[in-house]
């Protein structure tokens, strides 16, 4: 006996007519919202985290987080600042002060003088220079007096020394 598959009724796709008293809807509001997959089940009974092992879940947190030793992120710092050439003091801030200066100088008059952006970078520059220059100097005052601390004695001592200032 062969088996017959029996076809269904083709299903109409296409939307009702509106009825005249009903508003009309536009095709998005006529559609079907679709429910997720999990609306309709039950959501299992799952153990709570603290009845799980604790030793399974704190498997690689348990080592202590390394302490590096002091003076290493100096260090690190020094050797990363070494290899960059960018300015290390703000633009906009070294540049009030350098306009600050400019007034001071010259005095309040109603002429407004310009500094030049090029001009500006290479004082950034030499300024910057000077004092990483003035800072080793003054390091090397403070290890000759058997400390590891720059104070501030330090720089004035190398500011007497070399510059012939007063203490």
């Amino acid at each position: 006996m062969v088996k017959r598959k029996i076809k269904a009724p083709p299903v109409s796709t296409s939307t009702p007519a509106p009825s005249a008293d009903s508003p009309k809807k536009s095709p998005r509001e006529n559609k079907k919202k679709a429910t997720p997959a999990s609306a309709g089940t039950k959501r299992k009974n799952r153990t709570p985290a603290s009845k799980l092992n604790q030793s399974s879940i704190n498997q690689g947190t348990d080592k202590k987080k390394r302490r590096l030793r002091p003076g290493t992120k100096a260090l690190r710092e020094i050797r990363y600042f070494q290899k960059t050439d960018h300015t290390l003091i703000p633009r906009l801030s070294f540049c009030r002060v350098v306009k600050e200066i400019m007034m001071n100088l010259v005095g309040n008059n109603s002429r407004q003088f310009r500094i030049q952006a090029l001009a500006l970078d290479a004082l950034q520059e030499s300024c910057e220079q000077f004092l990483v220059r003035f800072f080793e100097e003054a390091n090397l005052c403070a290890i000759h007096a058997k400390r590891v601390t720059l104070m501030t004695k330090d720089m004035q001592l190398l500011r007497a020394i070399k510059y012939d200032t007063e203490l």
